[in-house]
């Protein structure tokens, strides 16, 4: 069940850090996206299977990756 919602969170996170890349709504990646997939990796760490958590960490750090190029 953790790796399902892990997934959903992940999923969830892709598709809000696709419109910000536009530097208009840039804000949604220190104020929703960096959190939002710490608490899918955190859920994810409770399943017996890890792909949910890994696809939190690959999404996270893509994020953190394009919050690191804009400053």
């Amino acid at each position: 069940m953790g790796n399902i919602i892990a997934w959903a969170i992940g999923i969830v996170s892709a598709v809000i850090a696709i419109p910000s890349v536009l530097p208009i709504v840039g804000w949604l990646l220190a104020l929703i996206l960096l959190p939002l997939p710490l608490i899918g990796i955190v859920i994810g760490t409770f399943s017996r299977r890890k792909s949910g958590r890994n696809f939190c960490i690959l999404v996270f750090v893509l994020c953190f990756l394009r919050l690191l190029i804009t400053f």
